[in-house]
C-alpha cells in the first residue's frame, strides 16, 4: 500500500509532540511541570461559555452560513474599524475552524505550485508545511538579530516569491513590529508585487507601552493585497473552541470560502455564538485586559529570574506568552542540539520546554509562562539545577 509522499514527508509539530510525552509522565503520576503550552492557562470567559450553552439549549446545532453567521462578521468588522482602524464589509471577511485553517486555506488560495513564500524566522512550526502542502516553498529570513526586517526579506526575493507572512506579536521570540518597521514590510509588498499575510492572533497579548498595528492601516495602499489573520484562542482563552477569522478583500475571501465549503464548511455553529458574546460583552474585554495583567507580572518574574543564570540571553517578550532562551553556551557531546536538550530536561528533570528546532532555531529553547506561579517556580529551580549541573561538565 502506497500512501501520500508529500504527506508523509512533513514533519510534525515537536510542540505537539514533547507536550503529549509530558503529559503522559504526568498521568503516569510523575511530577511534571509543562512549559511548552501555546495557550492560555485561564478559563474561558464564563460570559462567554455561558453564551455557547445558551446556544445548545436555543437550538442553534445547524449548520450556518459556509463564511459564518451575520451577526459575527458584522462585529467582527465593527472591532477591526474602531480597534485597527480597517474597514472591512461581512463580505470581506470569513470565521475559520481556528486562525490556523485561515492561514493553510490562505496559502491553499493564494499560491500557485513553486511559489515562495518570504517567513521570517525563527518561526511557528506550522507556516512551513502548510506552505508545503499548498505546494508552495517556504524561504526563511534569518536577521541580524531574532526580529528580521524589512531590508533583509528584500534580499531574499527572487522571481518567484509571491507572498510575505508576518506574525506579530511573534511566536516564539515574543517581539512586536512597531509602526515604522510595518510600514517598511508594507511597502515592500508593495513595491515588489507580494501578497501579505499579517497574522495577529496575539495582538491583544501585549506589554509595557507597546502597540499593535495592522500593516493596512498604516499603509492602505497595500489593503487589497493583504489577507488579515486572527481570532478568539489566545486573547479569549478559547482554544478548544476552534474559532478564527480572516479579513481581505472580496477576490481572496471569495477563495477562502469555496474551499472551506469543499473542506470543513462552516466553523462550529455554537463556538461563533460564544465569540460573538465575546465581541460584544464589555465584562469579557475585562476579562482580557486582567488575563494580560497576569502575564505581564509573569514574565516580569520569570525573566528576573533569568537573569540569575549564566550565559543565558533571550529577547524580553514585548507580547504574547513565551521567552525564546539562548542555550547554546551549555551544549556538548552528549546535548549537541535544542532537541537533545529538551528530551534530557524531560527525562531526567521532569521540565517539559520547546527546543528551538521547531522554530528553525536550534540553539534557543522556548519557555512558556502561560502556567501557574506555582509551576513557573518549580520550573525555573529546575531549570537552574539542570543548568548548573551542565556547567560542571
Amino acid at each position: 500500500m502506497q500512501l501520500s509522499r508529500k504527506i508523509s514527508g512533513l514533519s510534525p509539530s515537536q510542540t505537539l509532540v514533547i507536550t503529549k510525552k509530558a503529559q503522559d509522565l504526568k498521568k503516569s503520576g510523575k511530577d511534571t511541570v509543562i512549559l511548552c503550552a501555546g495557550e492560555p492557562d485561564f478559563p474561558t470567559p464564563l460570559p462567554v461559555a455561558e453564551a455557547g450553552i445558551k446556544a445548545i439549549r436555543d437550538g442553534k446545532t445547524k449548520y450556518t452560513a459556509n463564511p459564518g453567521i451575520i451577526e459575527l462578521r458584522e462585529a467582527i468588522a465593527e472591532k477591526l474599524l474602531t480597534e485597527n482602524g480597517l474597514k472591512y464589509s461581512p463580505d470581506e471577511i470569513i470565521v475559520t475552524n481556528g486562525a490556523k485553517q485561515a492561514i493553510y486555506n490562505g496559502f491553499r488560495c493564494l499560491l500557485n505550485s513553486g511559489d515562495e513564500v518570504l517567513v521570517p524566522s525563527p518561526c511557528w512550526v506550522s507556516y512551513v508545511e502548510q506552505i508545503k502542502l499548498a505546494h508552495g516553498i517556504p524561504t526563511l529570513v534569518f536577521g541580524a538579530s531574532v526580529k528580521p526586517q524589512a531590508e533583509e526579506m528584500a534580499r531574499k526575493i527572487t522571481s518567484k516569491t509571491t507572498a510575505l507572512i508576518i506574525n506579530s506579536p511573534n511566536n516564539p521570540v515574543g517581539y512586536i513590529y512597531n509602526k515604522q518597521e510595518l510600514i517598511e514590510i508594507a511597502r515592500l509588498c508593495q513595491e515588489r508585487d507580494l501578497i501579505l499575510l499579517s497574522d495577529e492572533i496575539y495582538e491583544k497579548i501585549i506589554f509595557d507601552d507597546n502597540k499593535h498595528f495592522s500593516p493596512p492601516a498604516l499603509v492602505p495602499e497595500i489593503r487589497n493585497r493583504t489577507l488579515l489573520i486572527n481570532g478568539f484562542s489566545k486573547a479569549f482563552s478559547m482554544t478548544g473552541w476552534r474559532i478564527g477569522y480572516a479579513a481581505g478583500p472580496k477576490d481572496m475571501i471569495t477563495l477562502l470560502n469555496r474551499i472551506q465549503s469543499h473542506q470543513t464548511s462552516n466553523a462550529c455553529t455554537i463556538s461563533q455564538y460564544a465569540a460573538l458574546e465575546g465581541l460584544k460583552n464589555p465584562e469579557v474585554q475585562l476579562e482580557v485586559r486582567k488575563m494580560v495583567k497576569t502575564f505581564s507580572e509573569r514574565r516580569d518574574y520569570f525573566t528576573s529570574e533569568l537573569d540569575k543564570i549564566p550565559h543565558l540571553s533571550y529577547y524580553k517578550p514585548e507580547g504574547a506568552f513565551y521567552v525564546f532562551v539562548k542555550v547554546d553556551h551549555y551544549y556538548n557531546q552528549e546535548i549537541r542540539n535544542s532537541n537533545e536538550l529538551c528530551n534530557w530536561l524531560l527525562d531526567e528533570f521532569m521540565l517539559a520546554v520547546v527546543p528551538g528546532e521547531s522554530f528553525f532555531s536550534e540553539e534557543y529553547i522556548r519557555i512558556s509562562f502561560a502556567a501557574s506561579w506555582e509551576e513557573l517556580e518549580k520550573g525555573l529551580v529546575r531549570l537552574k539545577k539542570a543548568l548548573g549541573r551542565l556547567s560542571q561538565k
